[in-house]
């Protein structure tokens, strides 16, 4: 250590000295970190630590400014600088050198802070504007360019929130990649030596403006650029400062020890979060319309009252702890009135007392500011421009500037942020809230025509800190412990809000799984939570909004299904930060959510760091995680997988062999720990927490308090008929069960009956099928001894008949349930529901996807959507009823089909748990069935059978707990493999992938070896065959374009057999700019149908339904995009063959095409694989309604095969056209 000192010791002399042979050299110095700056020029030269690393930046312009136009104003190469002075002084955390540098038009002010024992510094520049010509501004750059740490081959640059993750390597391709708020908590890039174990960081921080990180490889050296965006005109002798460039050099440091060095660079740099209150430790953060949910069109709960009485209890009983209320003023979103409240929401004191309610539920009330403005041409918001014209972001010829429709407010007016601050402190004087989650919180547009002295950029990230700033001061001093969200996740609005959405992880990282497998993705998340986290310190992470889903958002249970939607939910529960839970995205989920809320109030998950690389696993799909205190600890580990997982998992170093009781909190799943590992298997998309802790008492069960149902009496004008086995007592009237008693003695279910589908309710055509059966035979048969059956038949006055059967065993825990309605003569086919009651605990559906499980409450007092469902004559029409997850809708089957192997629904009274069971040929008699809060006659849990012809049958099981769904179907020669939405098939010859939640086109279509054939199949419109829409903030006509991968709600059908299995999949062309999922209009329906087996041979059928558009011309495709390893296509017709190149067509054109008559002579097409050795064709082709077959290559050289059901036509009336194909793979 000595020697060690020595060398440093004289390191530093001989660099004082100028001995190393640099020249005349400015110089700022600690002991461990030595900075050169060229005597003449002022540009950074060197820098050199006390252990001997250097690193020399190349003598570019390392200042510079970009106008406007895009042009820089300075020489990018040579630096046109001059030192007219500079000096050192000591500051509070170490040396601050001070530089003024001359250039033309310029003069600079360079501030480079050394922190005192650090090895970081920082570099900011105030610039002075000395020409008289006037020039506008837009960007204030850092550069660092020729970075190299050792040998340029041991060298990486990595930015710790890309995704994926990526190490980009000094030499070979070049890359430009980038660091920005939007997609980076903390923006900055590592250069990284392995061999060395020594890099340097570079990041930045400002409080005044956006900014990016730059870097640029592949020339055997890094080049860095930080910009700062401040947009302004600047006069002769106006001075603007930039931010501050951020720089780190650690040794003998492993790259998370480097990447933590940007966020250990902020916390010195003085940044700091805010202290949060608290009652947020632990918390889990719930959002809702008090109106309804969006999904009813806002309509389905009813006001302040409803939601306290009915939602209220529900939120309490899952775990919630601070509920955010989306927008209820008139307007919402788009503001009439901060202070009006829609109609039918109620009144001020309406929401105190829900405020009350709630705070005796320990649950904190947050309401949504709007600060982005009113919506113009509405009195509140002309009544302000009027008034106080100086609140408003305005373009450079002084008209007011539209944001999201709406009135562009400057965040940085002082006017504006009194206003904000009286809105805030209003409500939570006189209602009580808690707080306000904050919309469009990262900035507002530049004001071009700003008042007192501002620049436009100052009324974005400056103005909006500034703003959320003063209306929290407000807000504290009226509550002292309120608290404040924001939309927006740059960690530099952290200084004043309290969370901050993760809109990385949710918006990005989370999307890319359904378009990935777990195998692929799960690595690449933990290799991506490692990363960012490793660069934020834990107070920042802590206050992250973790959600896979939002308001601005379609269901996650649309978007990746009800599997991955449980993982990814439990992945947001459990790791650092608040868990944000989206309006009815707890439905089919509440049992997971009430045990993660508890399991969120442990000490380590309120702030414990969170280890991930160094958890294993030994299974690549399943993400494992550990949040550490030095006292406790637990291991997580989440199933992204549709089939059960063995895992084992690898304690990280500090925790292994540690003398803890350990117990699994989830599920209290069997595991063995050896001190090193924990062996465990988990169920598909099943999430397990290890807990280490010392040991604690299990609470005892709660008791079972629910007293048995009485069995109904029978009216004397009515037949009755008792059903007695081994498992069941059942009472039937009129040939429908009444009641249905477990061994328990517990009433199963409380009502079944027939009811009229809506279209009859609405024409007035019902019939009550509770009423005027008549009985025509009523018996007990037994056709061998084991088994019994229990017919009833009966009519109603109007010539409709009934017969149901119940058949029994001996020592079956069965009921077999057939029911036959024959409709009157022009009659309708009814519906049936079995209503199971309001003192249900907990309900389960194994479907395809993966399993639901809830607790049942209602959660829309005012009903559900089912008769807008089937009323939908266009739906109908077509033979669609799906509308996913609509108000109310537990589940439908038609979007989450059951699994075909399973066929589970079940419901748990106490500790018994009922099944209804559908064998494949049940489900074949069903258009669909819906699981209900409410029943049509009767309150409570109501399962609804909509069958397609007059039978439905099912059987009643006893003892029937939730079965796990594997994942996995298998027949002869093949494989359908299903993680959530996402289905792949796969044979001897192909793999085929296919994902409900992109509509149910074709993702990817392998070949036997991998090597891909086909991808993103879809169907589609962009050229006018729909209503294009009006951009009023831009005065423009946008076109709508229409497709069938945005359709996050397609309708799926699996039917299987041994021999093979169909896939068919419906629903309707969504835009292509919608998140939430909306119809392009005019609508078009349509089916896509595969029938797959063990032959290389795949039949594809699909068709599209087209409301009428006589006003629209345009085309409408089947696009087959072909792999870029596809070379050569060989077109077979009736007179001959021919090949082509597709690297020898012309792009943005069609190189064959085949029209109407021609279609005929049309016999195969094959495509040909760049090895020669795989291809795959089209053959027996069913050409007959569509337009045109055509071959095409874009101007990106990608190629693909269009099938066109409309060419340039107009569709003036309902037309159905459609395609059919074999698709074979050689």
């Amino acid at each position: 250590m000595q020697k060690q000192f020595l060398k440093r010791t004289l390191l530093v002399i001989f660099l004082s000295l100028g001995l190393l042979g640099e020249g005349a050299a400015i110089q700022l110095q600690n002991e461990h970190l030595t900075l050169h700056f060229d005597a003449q020029s002022g540009i950074l030269t060197d820098i050199i630590s006390a252990a001997g690393t250097r690193i020399t930046p190349s003598p570019s312009c390392q200042y510079n400014i970009q106008a406007k136009d895009d042009s820089w104003l300075l020489p990018p190469a040579a630096p046109p600088f001059k030192v007219e002075k500079h000096s050192v002084t000591n500051v509070a955390d170490g040396q601050e050198l001070k530089m003024t540098l001359s250039c033309p038009g310029w003069q600079l002010e360079v501030f480079c802070r050394l922190f005192a024992d650090e090895k970081i510094f920082s570099r900011r520049v105030a610039w002075t504007r000395l020409d008289d010509a006037p020039v506008d501004i837009k960007i204030f750059r850092f550069a660092l360019d020729g970075l190299l740490v050792g040998q340029a081959a041991d060298c990486c640059v990595i930015h710790p929130s890309y995704w994926p993750p990526q190490d980009f390597p000094l030499i070979g391709s070049k890359t430009r990649r980038y660091s920005a708020p939007a997609r980076n908590h903390i923006p900055g890039a590592v250069l990284y030596n392995s061999s060395l174990r020594c890099g340097i960081g570079v990041s930045m921080q400002t409080t005044k403006s956006d900014y990016a990180i730059y870097t640029d490889t592949g020339d055997g050296v890094a080049d860095v650029q930080t910009d700062f965006n401040i947009r302004a005109r600047m006069q002769k002798g106006d001075c603007l400062d930039s931010g501050e460039e951020l720089v780190t050099l650690v040794e003998d440091s492993s790259l998370n020890e480097a990447l933590a060095s940007l966020g250990r660079a902020w916390t010195l740099n003085g940044f700091s979060c805010r202290k949060r209150p608290q009652w947020t430790d632990g918390a889990v953060l719930y959002s809702a319309y008090v109106q309804g949910t969006t999904a009813s069109r806002w309509v389905d709960i009813g006001g302040f009252d409803n939601f306290r009485q009915a939602v209220l209890p529900h939120l309490k009983n899952i775990g919630v702890d601070i509920l955010w209320f989306n927008p209820f003023n008139t307007g919402r979103y788009g503001v009439f009135s901060y202070y009006d409240f829609e109609d039918g929401v109620g009144s001020e004191d309406d929401l105190a007392a829900l405020c009350a309610e709630a705070q005796k539920l320990g649950i904190r009330v947050l309401m949504d500011l709007i600060p982005h403005g009113p919506k113009p041409k509405h009195p509140y918001g002309e009544k302000l421009l009027v008034e106080h014209p100086e609140w408003f972001s305005r373009h450079a010829d002084g008209s007011p500037k539209l944001w999201w429709g709406s009135y562009a407010m400057d965040y940085a007016s002082p006017g504006w942020q009194n206003e904000m601050m009286t809105l805030a402190t209003h409500f939570i004087s006189r209602c009580g809230i808690d707080g306000w989650r904050v919309d469009c919180a990262r900035y507002s547009p530049d004001n071009e025509w700003p008042t007192d002295g501002r620049i436009p950029s100052q009324s974005g990230t400056e103005g909006a800190i500034t703003l959320m700033k003063r209306v929290h001061q407000a807000m504290e001093q009226v509550k002292p412990e309120s608290i404040l969200l924001g939309e927006t996740s740059t960690v530099s609005h952290l200084s004043e809000m309290d969370f901050i959405y993760d809109t990385i992880i949710g918006g990005y990282v989370f999307s890319q799984l359904p378009r990935s497998t777990p195998e692929e993705w799960v690595p690449q998340l933990k290799l991506y939570l490692d990363r960012d986290e490793a660069a934020m310190p834990l107070d920042y992470a802590l206050g992250l909004m973790r959600f896979c889903e939002n308001h601005d958002n379609a269901p996650a249970i649309r978007r990746y299904g009800s599997g991955h939607r449980d993982a990814l939910l439990a992945t947001c529960f459990l790791l650092p930060g608040l868990p944000l839970i989206s309006q009815d995205g707890d439905v089919g989920a509440a049992t997971l959510i009430r045990t993660l809320s508890a399991i969120r109030k442990r000490p380590e998950f309120v702030r414990g760091k969170a280890v991930y690389l160094p958890t294993g696993s030994s299974d690549p799909a399943v993400l494992t995680f550990t949040r550490i205190l030095p006292e406790q600890f637990s291991a997580v580990a989440v199933n992204f997988s549709g089939q059960p997982r063995k895992l084992t998992l690898l304690l990280p170093p500090e925790c292994q062999d540690r003398t803890l009781h350990m117990r699994e909190l989830c599920s209290d799943a069997l595991a063995v720990c050896n001190g090193k590992t924990v062996r465990s298997e988990l169920p598909p998309y099943a999430t397990q927490v290890f807990a280490f802790a010392a040991p604690q008492p299990f609470p005892p069960p709660a008791p079972d308090n629910k007293k048995p149902a009485a069995m109904p009496k029978v009216a004397p004008d009515r037949v009755g008929h008792s059903i007695r086995t081994d498992f069941w007592r059942a009472e039937t009237v009129d040939g429908f069960l009444v009641s249905l008693l477990d061994e328990t003695g517990r009433n199963v279910l409380q009502k079944m009956h027939l009811v009229s589908p809506a279209e009859t309710i609405r024409d007035g055509k019902q019939i009550d099928y509770t009423q005027d059966i008549s009985r025509k035979r009523l018996g007990r048969f037994s056709p061998d001894n084991e088994e019994s059956e229990h017919l009833f038949e009966g009519a109603w006055p109007n010539g409709a008949r009934l017969q149901s059967v119940y058949t029994t065993g001996d020592y079956s825990p069965g009921i077999r349930v057939h029911l036959e309605v024959t409709p009157a003569a022009n009659g309708e086919q009814p519906a049936l529901e079995l209503t199971f009651g309001d003192d249900v605990d907990e309900w389960y559906v194994a479907t395809c996807e993966g399993a639901l499980r809830d607790i049942p409450s209602v959660r829309h007092p005012r009903g559900d959507e089912l008769a807008l469902i089937e009323k939908d004559l266009w739906l109908r029409t077509i033979r669609i009823t799906h509308l996913v997850q609509k108000s109310g809708m537990l589940w439908q089957a038609d979007a989450q089909p059951l699994d075909p192997q399973l066929g589970q629904i079940c419901v748990r009274k106490g500790s018994h748990w009922t099944g209804i069971r559908f064998s494949q040929a049940d489900q074949a008699l069903l258009e669909d069935i819906f699981l209900r809060e409410n029943g049509s006659l009767a309150p409570g849990l109501t399962l609804r059978l909509q069958p397609k012809g007059q039978v439905i049958e099912f059987t009643i099981r006893a003892d029937d707990p939730p079965q796990i769904v594997s994942g996995v179907t298998t027949g002869f020669g093949w494989e359908l493999q299903s993680d959530s939405s996402s289905h792949r098939f796969s044979n001897d010859y192909f793999q085929l992938r296919v994902n409900r939640h992109d509509g149910g086109g074709m993702a990817a279509l392998l070949g036997k070896t991998g090597s891909p054939l086909l991808q993103n199949v879809s169907i589609y419109s962009n050229d006018g065959f729909f209503t294009s829409s009006r951009d009023p903030e831009r005065s423009r006509e946008l076109p709508c374009f229409g497709t069938t991968k945005n359709n996050m709600e397609a309708g799926m059908e699996v039917t299987d057999n041994v021999e093979g299995l169909v896939l068919r999949f419906s629903g309707e062309l969504k835009r292509d700019d919608s998140k939430l999922g909306f119809s392009a209009l005019p609508k078009v329906a349509y089916v896509a149908e595969y029938h797959l087996d063990a032959s290389p041979r795949i039949r594809i059928h699909g068709s599209v339904t087209a409301q009428p558009r006589p006003e629209c011309r345009g085309t409408l495709v089947w696009e087959y995009p072909l792999a870029r390893e596809i070379t050569d296509i060989d077109i077979q017709s009736g007179s001959g063959s021919q090949r082509f190149n597709i690297a020898a067509q012309k792009n943005e054109e069609p190189f064959w095409s085949v029209a109407n008559d021609a279609l005929a002579a049309v016999r195969a097409l094959s495509f040909i694989h760049r090895d020669g050795q795989q291809c795959w064709s089209i053959a027996n082709l069913d050409h007959s309604q569509i337009a045109s077959l055509s071959l095409f290559r874009d101007k990106r050289g990608n190629s693909a095969l269009r099938v066109a059901f409309f060419a340039d036509e107009v569709c003036d009336k309902l037309s159905t056209r459609s395609f059919a194909c074999d698709l074979i793979v050689e």
